[in-house]
């Protein structure tokens, strides 16, 4: 999480993981791992409802990791297709992406891939990407 909120605390990150772990949220977070079991991404969510009485499974947060661009890519639609058959699971009628403000040049890569619509979402200049 340090990649895309460098000030963020470890005790703020704990009691943030902890209330979405614990049950104390209705967000959740959801991790993607390597075939070693090393941690590669997380996805932090919630389902809230719209203006339109609508529920939209809405991704706060999405960090992922990789040594290349195209690690990034992978672990990147792996979250995104794990949100959309959560999106799914739970009936909600969208999928909304809050984009952070890139920190490095492999996240501006992945943020650039998103933002290019080769993933089937599409973004509005205020860092927030919803579902086509």
């Amino acid at each position: 999480m340090r990649l895309v909120k460098p000030s963020l605390s470890r005790e703020v990150w704990d009691e943030y993981a902890a209330g979405r772990l614990l049950g104390r949220s209705t967000g959740r977070i959801i991790s993607a791992e390597d075939r070693r079991g090393y941690l590669m991404g997380l996805a932090c969510f919630d389902i809230r409802h719209t203006l339109g009485h609508e529920r939209e499974l809405v991704v706060e947060e999405l960090v992922a990791l990789g040594l290349f661009p195209a690690q990034i890519r992978s672990v990147t639609d792996g979250l995104l297709e794990e949100c959309e058959r959560i999106r799914d699971a739970e009936r909600c009628d969208g999928l909304r992406l809050e984009i952070a403000r890139p920190v490095s040049g492999a996240w501006n890569e992945a943020v650039g891939w998103l933002l290019r619509g080769q993933h089937g979402l599409l973004a509005n200049g205020g860092g927030v990407v919803g579902h086509a």
